[in-house]
Formats: C-alpha cells, sequence, structure tokens
C-alpha cells in the first residue's frame, strides 16, 4: 500500500498516464522492499527463509509484480 501512496503522485508529476505511474512503481517497489525488510523488519527474513524463499527469490518476485503490472497497462 505504502508503494502505490507513493508511485501514484509522483507518476501524475510526471505525466499522469498509466504507464508513468507504472514505471514508477516499478521503481518504487525496491525501494521500499528494500527499506521495510533491511532496515525496520530484518526479522521477517527468517519468516521467508523457513518457508524456503531466500532473499534474491523475494527481489525478483517483486521486480515480477511491476513487470507484469507494466505489461497488463501497456495491453490496455
Amino acid at each position: 500500500m505504502g508503494t502505490l501512496l507513493i508511485s501514484i503522485p509522483i507518476g501524475i508529476l510526471f505525466g499522469g498516464t498509466l504507464l508513468n505511474i507504472a514505471i514508477c512503481y516499478l521503481v518504487a517497489a525496491p525501494l521500499v522492499h528494500f527499506y521495510v525488510y533491511d532496515f525496520q523488519c530484518q526479522q521477517e527474513y527468517y519468516y521467508y527463509y523457513n518457508l524456503g524463499f531466500s532473499k534474491t527469490i523475494l527481489w525478483f518476485s517483486t521486480m515480477g509484480v511491476g513487470v507484469f503490472n507494466i505489461i497488463i497497462l501497456l495491453l490496455l
């Protein structure tokens, strides 16, 4: 939710199209992910490790969701 609150106003400042908002989301999602999990909630990585997810898989899933959003917006 925080990522959307960051990326929507920035996307509106850069033209306001859905593609601009999606690109801002693609940039903001990893930054928010890094801030939350590497600075605020370091202990939550243990939860994901116990489920079998590494940091690399979590980063790629974050980027995958952003790319998926851009693909959907390009098809609209």
